[in-house]
Order: structure tokens, then C-alpha cells, then sequence
């Protein structure tokens, strides 16, 4: 019999986070931002105590534009990136050139996709281990 390839290291570490439940696979959402609701609120002076949804969730998306917490725009890319986490079962970063809201440091990257050196700027931000499924 003859003997298989060895995995390219994205699909060895994919079948590895298949195999092992702790183990969390990244997806990277591109043209969307990753708003962080507690650092929006205390830019801002809203007190946490008006939130009725204080989990991150797409109900606390909701009630975040309600509240005039976010805007709209902002609150449909928290929920996308919420809903995305939960569904999939993975961590989700985001890269756009939006600026309005704070967004999460750890998960959003401000830069064009589309420039030459978009792989290097995202391992600076994210860290040179980081891959996307």
C-alpha cells in the first residue's frame, strides 16, 4: 500500500480542531467589524446597568441600536460576528476600513483586503500563528 502525504499544516491543524472540541477554529470575516459593546458603553458614559442583555448576543445587538449604543451598521456586524461564533463554533476576526464604533483590538483589524500585504499585516495584528478555516 502506498503511504499518504503528509497534511499541508492548515488541513492538519483543521483535523485537529475536528478532533480535539478544544481546540477553536478562526474564521475571518471580510468588509465587517467586531464591535466591543463594554468599551463602546464606557467611551461613551452609557452606565452597563441598562442593558437588559448583558451576554453578547444578537438580542444584545438589537437592543444596543435601540439604546442608540451603536448604530445600526455596527450592531448588524455585531450580531453577524456573534451568530457566526455560535453557529460555527469558532472565533470570528474581522477586517474593514469602518471606523464609528470601538471595535475588539483582539478581533478586528482596520486595513484593506486588498492590499499587497494584507497576510503580514494580519499576522502583526493577530499574531504570526494565527490561521483561518
Amino acid at each position: 500500500s502506498e503511504l499518504a502525504a503528509p497534511a499541508a499544516p492548515q488541513e492538519a491543524t483543521a483535523a485537529m480542531a475536528e478532533d480535539d472540541p478544544s481546540i477553536r477554529r478562526n474564521a475571518l470575516l471580510l468588509g465587517i467589524s467586531y464591535p466591543c459593546v463594554k468599551s463602546q458603553m464606557q467611551e461613551h458614559d452609557f452606565s452597563s446597568s441598562i442593558l437588559v442583555h448583558k451576554k453578547e448576543s444578537v438580542e444584545q445587538a438589537v437592543e444596543c441600536v435601540r439604546r442608540g449604543i451603536f448604530t445600526e451598521m455596527d450592531s448588524r456586524d455585531l450580531a453577524r460576528c456573534v451568530a457566526t461564533e455560535q453557529v460555527a463554533d469558532c472565533d470570528v476576526y474581522t477586517v474593514s476600513k469602518e471606523v464609528g464604533a470601538v471595535y475588539r483590538s483582539d478581533r478586528h483589524m482596520y486595513g484593506n483586503f486588498n492590499a499587497r500585504n494584507f497576510c503580514r499585516s494580519l499576522k502583526k495584528q493577530f499574531g504570526e500563528d494565527i490561521q483561518f478555516d
